[in-house]
């Protein structure tokens, strides 16, 4: 009732809705108001009868069987990612970076906000155990219980709470990604940055899976624990390949899909 008020007063054009816990029926009550509304979605796991627009930014999502109404506009896949900006500003110059040959000397793991310390040193001890020689930034959201970093190797660098120009900064440095299925995935895809993704919760295995079996060519770990072997499979391989592989990742985000969304808003607002 009160999301419903504060529209109503605002005189809203859109409503959008962003929360795994927003259900069928919130979604149908919103509906009935005087505006249009938006769901960002990665699960696919509720009706959205009522809604006008739906963004799933994951692999493959324009196949998914959603429960929409005719009226509806499914805007589907990475060229849809929401994503600041920053990094479509920055792409062009991560591209011409990229052309050069490049060691995995320097690595960024990007951690999200939720995730437990637990979590947050099992990535990073695999990492530090096959890349001895590597700088290595571990980056975690403000939100983040900051793990005992007195044990860390000396190569590791914890750091919290970046803005986004210093997120940029790091994923032009960096030779070499190790993060989550998340939107931090598609803005190291349009910084044009090596990753490796790991899936650490249960709500990232459509993401994962969906990455893994649509391109094969991307870096995707089911479990933490599969993260050494990757690392060094990685390491590994022929320059050529590794090239194509990156080229493949990268294409999959520009980081323009605001605008696209945006656009498609203004196309259907009230």
């Amino acid at each position: 009732r009160s999301t419903f008020q504060a529209a109503k007063d605002f005189n809203a054009d859109w409503l959008v809705v962003d929360n795994y816990w927003a259900r069928d029926s919130y979604l149908e009550t919103l509906s009935e108001g005087p505006w249009r509304v938006a769901v960002i979605d990665d699960l696919n796991d509720r009706e959205m009868f009522g809604v006008s627009l739906v963004v799933n930014a994951t692999v493959g999502s324009g196949e998914w069987d959603y429960p929409i109404g005719s009226d509806c506009r499914l805007l589907a896949g990475p060229q849809y990612a929401l994503l600041r900006s920053t990094f479509s500003q920055r792409r062009q110059e991560a591209l011409l970076q990229r052309q050069a040959e490049q060691e995995f000397r320097k690595v960024l793991i990007c951690i999200g906000g939720a995730h437990s310390a637990e979590i947050t040193e099992a990535i990073i001890a695999q990492a530090t155990g096959k890349l001895k020689d590597a700088q290595i930034r571990a980056v975690v959201g403000r939100g983040h219980q900051l793990a005992n970093t007195d044990h860390l190797p000396a190569n590791v660098l914890f750091l919290s709470g970046q803005t986004e120009a210093q997120m940029a900064d790091l994923m032009a440095w960096a030779d070499l990604a190790i993060a989550t299925p998340s939107t931090v995935a598609w803005e190291l895809a349009c910084m044009v940055t090596p990753t490796i993704i790991v899936r650490t919760e249960d709500n990232q295995t459509a993401f994962a899976k969906s990455l893994s079996q649509k391109y094969p060519l991307c870096l995707v770990c089911e479990e933490i624990a599969a993260l050494s072997l990757q690392l060094r499979r990685t390491q590994s391989e022929d320059a050529g390949y590794r090239r194509k592989r990156n080229e493949r990742w990268a294409s999959l985000c520009d980081g323009l899909g605001a605008e696209r969304v945006a656009a498609e808003m203004m196309k259907k607002a009230k």
